[in-house]
């Protein structure tokens, strides 16, 4: 059996990104790390992430929005859309 996996976390309490994909258990991405000090770059490393497993970016969106992760940009949203 073929297998590839994305880990990507976003903290905000680091307030960093990170991001590595796997294909059959072998890093294929990253680790990639973005802290929060660090130079932003043109494409995030959970992007960069959500690429690799074939994510296509529409206007003006990226890859987060895409997948819809977007729409709650902060784990309180989450919470209170659950209730």
């Amino acid at each position: 059996m073929y297998t590839v996996q994305a880990v990507i976390a976003r903290s905000g309490v680091l307030d960093a990104d990170r991001a590595q994909v796997r294909e059959q258990g072998r890093s294929v991405l990253g680790p990639l790390v973005l802290e929060e000090d660090d130079p932003v770059p043109d494409v995030s490393p959970i992007s960069l992430a959500l690429r690799r497993l074939g994510v296509e970016k529409g206007e003006p969106h990226d890859e987060f929005d895409a997948v819809g992760l977007g729409r709650h940009r902060s784990t309180s949203a989450w919470l209170t859309s659950a209730e």
